[in-house]
């Protein structure tokens, strides 16, 4: 379902890595990829093994960078 030819799959991945500011492409990589789903920050292992999981990290991230900010 997911795959470079779908246009309107391709525009979803898009407008969800704008709104969620996922400059890291964490989004397509939990959905291409079949791995672990474990992100490292530094020495830190986080677990994003499900869609839920997923969300809470991005939401972090976009704190962390407001607070730089």
């Amino acid at each position: 379902m997911f795959n470079t030819k779908n246009k309107k799959y391709w525009a979803l991945g898009e407008l969800l890595k704008a709104v969620m500011q996922d400059e890291g492409d964490w989004i397509s990589w939990w959905i291409y990829e079949d791995v672990k789903k474990v992100c490292w920050v530094g020495k830190k292992e986080i677990d994003v093994s499900t869609t839920k999981k997923l969300y809470g990290f991005l939401l972090r991230n976009i704190e962390e960078k407001a607070k730089k900010k």
